[in-house]
């Protein structure tokens, strides 16, 4: 199904496992460049790495951030990590 998601940035938070990662794939398999979210940074980047080598058109980007913390969520935001969602 096409959504028109292609070059548009997402957030999915908790996309490192289970229902949240596999949302994240299907927007990524949509070409949307996903923002990915978890609170293990290593975990991040494994999700990261592997959504930039599946579908090579997109850019994945790897926010560890504990959102649950207010502190955190918005330094996310501060950093510009979601700067470009539309």
């Amino acid at each position: 199904m096409e959504m028109g998601l292609a070059g548009k940035r997402v957030l999915v938070t908790g996309s490192t496992k289970g229902i949240g990662r596999a949302i994240a794939v299907a927007f990524a398999k949509e070409g949307a460049d996903v923002v990915i979210n978890g609170r293990r940074t290593d975990t991040v980047a494994a999700v990261v790495d592997e959504l930039a080598a599946a579908y090579p058109t997109t850019h994945p980007v790897a926010a560890p951030y504990d959102i649950s913390d207010p502190q955190q969520a918005d330094k996310m935001f501060q950093q510009g990590r979601l700067q470009e969602i539309t």
